[in-house]
């Protein structure tokens, strides 16, 4: 007995696992089916009151609305998950509920009456549909509300048509009505499994949505923290789509409409070409684009912002663009004053080598008069002391001429003015 109720018969293992089980969306939607149970059976127990008696018709309404009682309790059992043994109470309510109407289509057929018998018709075809419409989100609520109106129905047609019909005919329309219950059980089965296939489909789209909202707010925020916003650029309708960030870049509010005219319009203005051009090879070309141009945004502020994107074509679709954007304002400026600092060190450095060649030739000059006078009383009579300290003369020269060579050398080879010759040379034996 505990492995009978502990089968996938009574417990609330969905065949998706992801969904709400099937059983408790059956219960949930039972309660306007209860409801609609207990009102209509006031002014149906009047056929009981009108060809049989008060006490009749109150027994039986009552004896329905106490199953009705049950049901709901434990319906609610049901959706709170309780235990395994809410689903199988559950089930029996629903059996009683239906087999209620059952005793009440019996008890008009019996009269054998036409009235009666037509309303013995409704009250099993009433509940069958209502438990097709109603009860088809589970199969075990299915099977609960209608297999008694539908035993009912065969056992009145049938019992009926052996008594008035010959046997060939009694025995083809039998057949008939056991098709015709079957086929109303086996459309209510087919509902329970589009049902089942709807809400899985139901939660397989709120989950991506979910998860679609998730990454976009996951982006949004890796975008917000590096300050790069995305665009992307419709031509077919002259429109572009800007992230938060972007408008944020541009100083514009979150409605602002993007159009390749105004968007245009924030670049300076010798730019605006370059940026045409650039788009339009992209769009023609598949050409990458990459550029640093001048913007002026809503409020005035002149920032640099560097645009990065590509061509993106989706079969049956117009090409687009689409990229990021972000500002490098601080970045064009560190660069711009690298540039002029560059620039200035160069111009020193030209400086630097004009002064060395100029003192250099100013240098020589009074230096080569030295050297030349040294070297003309070299060929004089003097006495040893003299000619000692006129070699240390000649000596000095001859040295600082070399330094002022070295320093020229130097100086080209800082500004790469050297050429460099190889030639062999035989190695001393």
């Amino acid at each position: 007995m505990r492995q009978f109720f502990e089968s996938s018969l009574w417990t609330f293992d969905p065949k998706y696992p992801s969904i709400e089980p099937s059983i408790i969306r059956a219960a949930r939607r039972g309660r306007s089916q209860r409801w609609f149970s207990g009102v209509i059976a006031v002014p149906v127990s009047g056929f009981l009151w009108m060809y049989y008696n008060g006490e009749t018709a109150l027994l039986w309404l009552v004896a329905l609305h106490l199953v009705l009682l049950f049901v709901e309790r434990m319906r609610v059992q049901v959706i709170a998950r309780s235990g395994p043994w809410a689903i199988p109470a559950y089930l029996t309510g629903l059996a009683m509920e239906s087999t209620m109407w059952v005793v009440h289509a019996a008890l008009m057929w019996r009269l054998k009456s036409l009235v009666p018998e037509v309303a013995a018709l409704m009250d099993l075809f009433s509940v069958t549909v209502f438990g097709v419409m109603l009860g088809h989100a589970d199969r075990r609520v299915l099977c609960a509300i209608v297999c008694p109106p539908l035993a009912g129905i065969c056992w009145i047609l049938i019992a009926t048509l052996i008594t008035v019909a010959p046997p060939m005919v009694a025995i083809v329309a039998s057949i008939a009505t056991v098709s015709t219950c079957a086929g109303l059980l086996y459309f209510g089965m087919v509902l329970h499994q589009r049902d089942d296939a709807l809400a899985h489909a139901n939660d397989a789209l709120a989950r991506a949505s979910a998860e679609s909202v998730a990454g976009q707010e996951f982006l949004e925020m890796v975008s917000d923290i590096a300050e790069v916003g995305g665009w992307m650029y419709l031509p077919s309708e002259r429109r572009f789509i800007w992230s938060s960030i972007t408008r944020k870049i541009h100083d514009v509010d979150d409605d602002f409409r993007a159009e390749s005219n105004n968007d245009f319009n924030f670049v300076r203005e010798d730019y605006r070409k370059i940026l045409s051009d650039t788009f339009d090879a992209a769009l023609t070309h598949d050409a990458p684009i990459r550029l640093d141009v001048p913007v002026r945004t809503a409020r005035g502020r002149d920032i640099w912002v560097r645009v990065i994107g590509r061509r993106i074509a989706d079969p049956g679709a117009p090409p687009r663009l689409f990229g990021a954007l972000q500002d490098v304002t601080e970045q064009v400026n560190v660069e711009t004053r690298l540039k002029e600092l560059a620039e200035q060190a160069k111009q020193a450095n030209l400086a630097k080598d004009q002064f060395l060649a100029n003192m250099s030739h100013e240098i020589r000059t009074p230096l080569n008069g030295i050297v030349g006078i040294a070297a003309a009383m070299a060929h004089t009579r003097l006495d040893p002391r003299q000619r000692e300290m006129l070699g240390l003369i000649n000596m000095s020269g001859e040295t600082l001429e070399r330094l002022l060579s070295d320093l020229l050398d130097l100086s080209k080879i800082e500004a790469g003015h050297v050429d460099l010759n190889s030639r062999s040379r035989r190695r001393p034996r």
